[in-house]
């Protein structure tokens, strides 16, 4: 009986350790295999790489210069675009193309320039039927309005009466005029001139027929009623007019001309019915400013 378990513990032994063999080997068989490749003289692979696109860097310290347009001198001394030219004595004519369409023009007169041997109390006298125009810091020109003993009309006397009256005739405020006068603000104007010798100083002008000269085109761009306290200053101003207007009508629009594109009209304004008279003529109460701003000509 002993020698039995003796026998039977010396199978489980070796059965154990053969299966403990076995697992070994299996083991072994599934275990991935490492293979040394010896490194000399084996070439490295080529590695590709993918080539970085090109970049444009932005030009640093490279300014666009973009081209200035240069303004075109309309006014050369005393020539608008270079066709009316105010100091040759031709008689020339100014038409307003008012908002309702209607036309309101000036007669004919005489366009003559200062000159320095000039007696203006003889040269300018309203009958001579001229406009009187100085080269200052905008070209201006001094213009009679009023009525001549012959029932002749002077170059500004329809700019006067529009600023002073109603279409009916009927006289209306100094504020009234004010506003009348601002409403010429932004108006197409025209200046004819005719050189053919056929027309006569302070006759009518027909302003529905076409020009029958040279013709200029005008926009008005500033306006201002220099009130009877101030006339006496405003008379001394003469070639620095322009600035004059600036600083004591800023509002008024005169900073948009310059010696290059402006045309300044200066006239008087009669007495306004709400104004109390000092004894002055009547007619040379208050003064009306008509800047214009030359578009071209043709």
């Amino acid at each position: 009986m002993k020698r039995k378990i003796i026998f039977l513990i010396g199978l489980g032994l070796a059965i154990y350790g053969l299966v403990f063999l076995v697992q070994i080997n299996i083991v072994n068989s599934v275990r991935p295999k490492i293979v040394e490749i010896p490194t000399q003289g084996v070439q490295a692979p080529t590695v590709t790489k993918t080539p970085t696109p090109y970049k444009i860097e932005p030009e640093i310290g490279v300014s666009v210069i973009v081209p200035v347009p240069i303004a075109t001198q309309l006014v050369k001394q005393f020539v608008l675009s270079e066709l009316v030219d105010l100091s040759s004595g031709s008689p020339v004519a100014l038409t307003i193309r008012l908002a309702d369409g209607e036309l309101l023009s000036s007669n004919w007169a005489g366009a003559v320039s200062f000159q320095e041997e000039d007696n203006q109390a003889i040269v300018f006298q309203p009958y001579q039927g001229i406009i009187y125009t100085y080269s200052g810091d905008v070209m201006t020109t001094w213009a009679h309005s009023g009525i001549s003993k012959y029932g002749q009309m002077y170059f500004a006397t329809n700019f006067d009466l529009f600023i002073r009256k109603t279409n009916e005739g009927q006289k209306i405020s100094l504020i009234e005029g004010v506003d009348k006068l601002e409403s010429l603000k932004g108006l197409s104007a025209y200046l004819c001139q005719d050189e053919s010798g056929k027309i006569e100083r302070l006759s009518d002008f027909d302003a529905s027929v076409s020009c029958s000269g040279k013709q200029v085109e005008l926009e008005i761009v500033a306006v201002a009623l220099v009130q009877h306290d101030r006339v006496d200053e405003y008379t001394d101003v003469v070639t620095d007019l322009n600035g004059w207007l600036i600083n004591n009508y800023p509002e008024a629009g005169f900073d948009q001309l310059d010696q290059g594109n402006g045309w300044l009209v200066r006239f008087c304004i009669g007495l306004f019915p709400d104004q109390v008279s000092d004894g002055t003529e009547s007619y040379l109460y208050n003064a009306g400013v008509i800047g214009f701003k030359v578009l071209n000509g043709e």
